[in-house]
C-alpha cells in the first residue's frame, strides 16, 4: 500500500517524498557546525533537553527482543519514522524553518513526544496481544523500539543480533508530511531521523497481517514493510525499482544537524 491512515491523517510512504527520496539514495549530508544559523541558539538548551527525553522513549531491556527475527516472518512498523527528530528540530531551528515549512507543521512535530501513540511499550503489549490471540504457532518474532539512528539502526539491530538479513520496500515505509518537510528543508536522510515512539517488529505473514488490521483499526500507523530474509545480517531497501544495502549511521542524524553528542546510554 502507498500510504496509510494516521489518525485519520494519510501518511505517504517514502518513496512520494521526491526530496526525501533523493536524500535517502545519497550519502548523507555532512554534519553542521553548531554555530551554522539554521540553530536557534537561545532555543537550543531546550532542545537539546528534548532530545534528552525523546531518546528515553523505548522499551524496558527485557520487553526488547532484537535476536528472534526468522527468516520468512514479515516485518511490522508500527508509527511513521523520523518524529523524534522532527521534533527536536522543530525546537532548536524553529526560526530557520519557519521561512521554509508552514506553522502547522512545526506545531504538529512539536506535539508528537508524548502524544497519542508515543508509548511504545503500549503498542508493544497490543501487538503481542493481538499476535497471540488464537494462534497456536509463535507469535511475534523480534520487536524493537525505533530510536537514535532511525529505521537504518533499528533494522541493523535486528539483522545482526538474529543473524538474518531484512529487506524493506521503501514504497511501504511512512513519512508524515511534516515529518518529510522538515527532513526536505534541512537535508536530512529520513531513514537516519531520531524515530523515537515508532515500533518495529516480526512475524510470520497471517500474524503479522492480524496485527497490521488491528493496529490500523485502533488509529496506529501500522504497516508491512518488507520481510526476514536468512542470513548473513544484512539490510536491503528497495526503491524506485532498484535494490541497495542499507548502511548502519554511525551517529544519528539529528545529532549531526545540532553539532551536539548523542546522550549518553542510561
Amino acid at each position: 500500500m502507498r500510504g496509510r491512515l494516521y489518525r485519520n491523517r494519510r501518511v505517504p510512504c517514502l518513496t512520494e517524498r521526491r526530496a526525501c527520496y533523493d536524500a535517502a539514495v545519497n550519502a548523507p549530508s555532512p554534519a553542521r557546525d553548531a554555530a551554522d544559523p539554521i540553530i536557534d541558539r537561545p532555543s537550543l538548551p531546550a532542545a537539546r533537553a528534548l532530545r534528552h527525553h525523546v531518546a528515553a522513549a523505548g522499551l524496558p531491556p527485557d520487553a526488547a527482543r532484537p535476536g528472534a527475527a526468522r527468516p520468512g516472518e514479515s516485518i511490522v512498523l508500527v508509527g511513521g519514522i523520523g518524529r523524534g527528530g522532527a521534533a527536536v528540530l522543530a525546537a532548536a531551528c524553529a526560526a530557520w524553518l519557519g521561512g521554509r515549512v508552514s506553522p502547522s507543521d512545526l506545531v504538529q512535530a512539536a506535539g508528537w513526544p508524548d502524544g497519542p501513540g508515543w508509548d511504545v511499550a503500549a503498542v508493544a503489549a497490543r501487538l503481542d496481544a493481538t499476535a497471540a490471540a488464537g494462534n497456536d504457532a509463535p507469535a511475534l518474532g523480534a520487536r524493537l523500539a525505533l530510536g537514535d539512528g532511525g529505521l537504518a539502526r533499528g533494522c541493523h539491530a535486528i539483522a545482526r543480533a538474529s543473524d538474518v538479513g531484512l529487506w524493506i520496500d521503501a514504497g511501504t515505509v511512512p513519512l508524515h508530511a511534516a515529518t518529510a518537510r522538515i527532513c526536505d528543508a534541512v537535508g536530512l536522510n529520513p531513514l537516519e531521523v531520531q524515530s523515537s515512539g515508532s515500533l518495529l517488529a516480526t512475524a510470520m505473514p497471517a500474524v503479522a497481517n492480524a496485527c497490521v488490521d488491528q493496529m490500523s483499526a485502533d488509529g496506529y500507523d501500522a504497516v508491512i514493510v518488507g520481510k526476514v530474509v536468512a542470513g548473513p545480517a544484512s539490510v536491503t531497501l528497495a526503491m524506485g525499482g532498484t535494490q541497495r544495502s542499507l548502511g548502519c549511521p554511525a551517529r544519528d542524524a539529528v545529532d549531526a544537524i545540532l553539532g551536539v553528542e548523542p546522550p549518553a546510554a542510561a
